[in-house]
């Protein structure tokens, strides 16, 4: 009768954890969105697991995912809206401490910051709000760009994938005529270039930055044989000289049957 009884008593307790499982345990290893409905204070950052079902808001959730293989990704909200990453490895520094470095950081953010968790429990993560920004940034590139450029060639390796610009400051050395451009504070733009007598000649339009390197230029006036608007990707810029890919100026012909 008692080993009647024992066996009962094992296959319940053997029927009532197949059917409760034990709660997962609360692990940081996921995918950890932003969850500013959580938050109370604005030292304190919340996060949910990405499976879990936020509102809508406007714009991008800021996340974090950690790997248990000591990496982790940053997505967050570009100057365009449009979702960036960062990537980069951690290491634990104690139980509630994470140390992370970014690979190749946005110059915006810090090459390395602390994750100091609060608490995770219940499906919600607490940290202390990260400082992600760099102590020393770089100056922005609208500021950078802000003046007038005259095409530097004699500074050219490769002219067919780089072409090289210095303020209008630089002591160039003599030349017929440059091309050049300039981005003005207020939006305006004007391209600067010979004209059919080398007389100096300006076509006026308006710019716009898309990211750290990409600016959109729309021309005020359609002219025959030229785009109406443009890209210009920066390849690189400092204070004495810029670098882009060459300008698409070229219209298609359409005309072509």
């Amino acid at each position: 009768m008692k080993f009647l009884i024992l066996s009962a008593l094992a296959l319940v307790s053997l029927l009532f954890l197949t059917a409760c499982p034990s709660k997962n345990e609360a692990t940081i290893f996921k995918t950890w969105v932003n969850s500013v409905e959580d938050q109370t204070s604005p030292d304190i950052s919340c996060y949910r697991p990405s499976n879990y079902d936020f509102p809508t808001i406007r714009g991008v959730r800021s996340s974090f995912e950690f790997k248990e293989d000591g990496t982790f990704i940053y997505s967050y909200q570009g100057p365009t809206d449009a979702i960036e990453q960062e990537k980069g490895t951690w290491k634990k520094a104690s139980d509630l401490r994470y140390e992370m470095t970014f690979d190749d950081p946005n110059p915006r953010f810090a090459k390395s910051f602390n994750i100091d968790v609060v608490s995770l429990e219940d499906g919600l993560l607490k940290i202390k709000k990260p400082n992600l920004a760099n102590p020393n940034p770089p100056k922005d590139v609208t500021e950078l760009i802000s003046r007038k450029w005259w095409n530097s060639y004699e500074d050219e390796r490769d002219p067919n994938n780089e072409k090289c610009y210095r303020p209008s400051t630089f002591n160039f050395p003599p030349s017929r005529g440059r091309t050049g451009f300039e981005f003005n504070p207020n939006g305006t733009f004007s391209y600067n270039y010979p004209g059919p007598t080398d007389i100096p000649t300006s076509d006026k339009g308006r710019w716009q930055r898309l990211s750290d390197n990409r600016i959109k230029v729309k021309f005020d006036e359609t002219r025959s044989g030229r785009v109406d608007e443009f890209i210009v990707n920066i390849i690189s810029i400092d204070e004495e000289i810029l670098k882009i890919e060459p300008l698409r100026l070229m219209a298609a012909n359409r005309d072509k049957n």
